[in-house]
């Protein structure tokens, strides 16, 4: 169960990363007057929209999983247990 969900949070993070970077590099070319380095730049972005697209089906594939019905009784249960455990 914590791989599954470990999946989903890695997912998030690389969409994430890829957007905070694509902001940076789209502030540099804003700002840059070396249209050399605007165009590897926007070279880049592309590579970072790629990558966010990829990271963006990772999340759905890994979170069909982790919302699945046999992944969300197996929450349960181990919450149901622990909290049995208790008395």
């Amino acid at each position: 169960m914590i791989e599954t969900l470990i999946d989903v949070q890695d997912s998030l993070g690389e969409y994430n990363d890829s957007h905070i970077q694509m902001a940076m590099v789209n502030a540099f070319i804003q700002q840059s007057d070396n249209q050399d380095a605007i165009k590897t730049s926007e070279q880049m972005v592309e590579i970072l929209q790629r990558q966010q697209l990829e990271a963006g089906k990772k999340f759905k594939e890994s979170y069909k999983v982790y919302s699945s019905s046999a992944s969300q009784k197996k929450f349960k249960e181990m919450f149901v247990e622990y909290y049995e455990g208790q008395d």
